[in-house]
């Protein structure tokens, strides 16, 4: 079985009905969900939302109704049946529909309750009631096992994530060992003999008579009948004590380190307990092969489906950059290929990588109607789309920093990133713009690379305005040239964008090129960017016959109807114009 969808009802923050689900969250074939959005929009709600319709009998809190009690949080789960057994499964069979996928409740509705449990019937369609059995066996066959990483965790809850999960490899293993067949064997015949001891046989005869004397219907055996097992106890000889030393010096305990050594470690623990079970998994001809000794005779066992989903508030917390960008290496490498997916709630856009198979990206926003989620994922993008994004996340691990805000401006290249960038600070310091309401500028690399950018933009609902040259119809050999087919694809996404949601793009073309619109040659000297960044120091920001202050005029008159979100960078703004009024210094607000 698999679980293809969530849905949440009146969970925290999350809105919604019963008929129209207040967030939808899409989890097929998807190893990494990152879940963006400003603080206190619903991102951890979601991960809160996963975590409680999976966990058997969680109660639930006045604070997870949203709005009051007279909301019953809902939270639903569409599961496909991926086979004959998971077809005839009692639960599925009155709720699958022709694409074998069945849908399942729980419903809360009194606080301190646990909730109640429905499935629904394909041929009623109706909700039945006690989930027609064989529920929970349904959650637990298809839904990953939710792991926990959460913001401040102590050093305690670290290890003990990590003990858990060395325990289940450990012990799923040693099971298969021919010392543990003969030790379980061994046991059962300790304890038959103890059983029968002639000791044993006449303290039991005594104290049985000594019970009956009071209580005439009662029996009392001093050995147990069921048969004796090892694999409980083997877990006690598992135990995970780290100790960290630095540079030669004298070791300390995980607790004595900061939360981003403790972060690392664990995801550097999972990552290794994965290489090294699926090493452990390989057959002995397999191992042959790969050069690796046959230490253990494992059959092999294939990954298909996730058993396990970390659920991780804010990876990047605690981390310096360069440790920021190892993390996420070690998140996609161990989602990839593993029984491990993952779910984060993220504000770093270094963690987003859409050119990565099997990744998604949910845009988290607040409405006044509660949590509001977009989604977007990997395979909406062609092969070479995919490349030209892998290609600018190497070259600049911020790009994906446009899906982050409310309002965007694309443009070619550097030149334009600098000049827009120079022309923003400018309107923000002579006060036409407040701080806050400053749209992001957003270098694509180049005019070949403003669609993949509008594609996700259009998917996340953000209004953007896209700066772009006309360039030559003609190469110089008589060819049309593919940055003058551009002018078409980016045209074409914009009307895509405005048939569904009015005014929400427009674009502005620099005549010929940015060089040519502002009649001047760059110093080959300077090059051009900087070039073009004295320039426009030198520029009359009120002077409208400028193409590029024309150009941002209109932008930020398009994107003026888009309502901004409320952020910590309103009561930024209010301080540097505070700022401003007490000081005769120049402003350093950065856009």
């Amino acid at each position: 079985m698999k679980l293809m969808k969530l849905l949440i009802t009146n969970f925290r923050s999350i809105g919604g009905n019963d008929e129209t689900p207040g967030v939808v969250i899409d989890m097929e074939d998807t190893n990494v969900i990152n879940l963006i959005g400003q603080n206190n929009v619903g991102k951890s709600s979601i991960l809160h939302a996963y975590d409680y319709f999976v966990t058997t009998s969680i109660n639930a809190l006045n604070d997870d109704f949203y709005n009051g009690l007279d909301n019953k949080i809902i939270i639903e789960a569409w599961i496909k049946a991926e086979g004959t057994d998971d077809e005839n499964h009692r639960a599925m069979t009155n709720s699958m529909d022709k694409n074998k996928i069945g849908r399942f409740r729980k419903v809360w509705s009194e606080v301190g309750k646990s909730a109640e449990k429905f499935t629904w019937n394909v041929t009623t369609k109706e909700w039945d009631k006690g989930g027609a059995g064989g529920f929970d066996t349904i959650l637990q066959n298809a839904c990953p096992t939710p792991i926990w990483l959460r913001g401040l965790d102590s050093a305690e809850a670290i290890l003990e994530t990590v003990n858990k999960l060395i325990k289940e490899k450990v012990i799923s293993k040693v099971t298969e060992l021919p010392i543990y067949t003969q030790l379980n064997s061994n046991l059962e015949v300790l304890r038959n003999e103890i059983r029968e001891h002639e000791y044993t046989i006449k303290l039991q005869d005594r104290l049985d008579g000594l019970l009956k004397d009071t209580f005439p219907n009662m029996n009392l055996e001093l050995v147990n009948k069921e048969k004796a097992s090892i694999e409980k106890k083997v877990g006690d000889f598992v135990d995970t004590e780290v100790q960290i030393t630095n540079n030669n010096t004298f070791a300390v305990g995980m607790e004595n380190h900061g939360h981003g050594v403790r972060r690392q470690f664990l995801f550097n623990a999972m990552r290794e307990l994965n290489d090294v079970m699926v090493e452990l998994s390989k057959t002995k001809a397999q191992r042959k092969n790969d050069g690796i000794l046959d230490t253990l005779g494992v059959q092999t066992e294939q990954v298909e489906n996730k058993s396990s989903i970390l659920l991780i508030e804010e990876p990047e917390l605690f981390l310096h950059p360069q440790s920021i960008r190892a993390f996420t290496n070690t998140l996609y490498n161990l989602a990839e290929g593993s029984k491990f997916q993952i779910m984060t709630a993220t504000h770093s856009p270094i963690l987003v990588d859409l050119s990565k198979n099997h990744t998604t990206l949910i845009r988290v926003i607040m409405t006044d109607k509660g949590t509001k989620a977009h989604q977007v994922k990997s395979n909406i993008f062609e092969s070479d789309e995919k490349e030209t994004l892998k290609m600018l996340n190497t070259f600049n691990p911020y790009v994906c920093e446009a899906f982050f805000a409310d309002k965007v401006i694309l443009v070619e290249g550097d030149t334009e990133a600098i000049v827009f960038r120079e022309i923003l600070k400018g309107f923000v310091e002579n006060r036409t713009l407040k701080l806050a309401e400053s749209p992001l500028i957003v270098n694509c690399g180049s005019k070949m690379n403003i669609p993949a950018f509008q594609k996700v933009l259009e998917h996340f609902e953000i209004k953007y305005f896209v700066v772009h040259d006309l360039d030559d119809e003609k190469t110089v050999s008589g060819k049309t040239s593919a940055a003058w087919t551009m002018n078409t694809k980016i045209d074409q996404c914009i009307a895509s964008f405005n048939s569904i949601s009015e005014k929400s793009a427009s674009r502005f073309i620099m005549e010929k090129n940015f060089e040519e619109a502002h009649g001047y040659s760059y110093d080959s000297t300077l090059g051009k960017p900087l070039s073009a960044f004295k320039l426009a120091q030198s520029w009359d920001l009120n002077d409208g016959a400028i193409p590029a202050v024309k150009a941002m005029k209109e932008a930020l008159e398009i994107l003026a109807d888009k309502e901004t979100q409320i952020t910590h960078l309103d009561s930024t703004s209010e301080i540097v114009e505070g700022m401003k009024s007490i000081s005769e210094g120049e402003s350093t607000a950065s856009i």
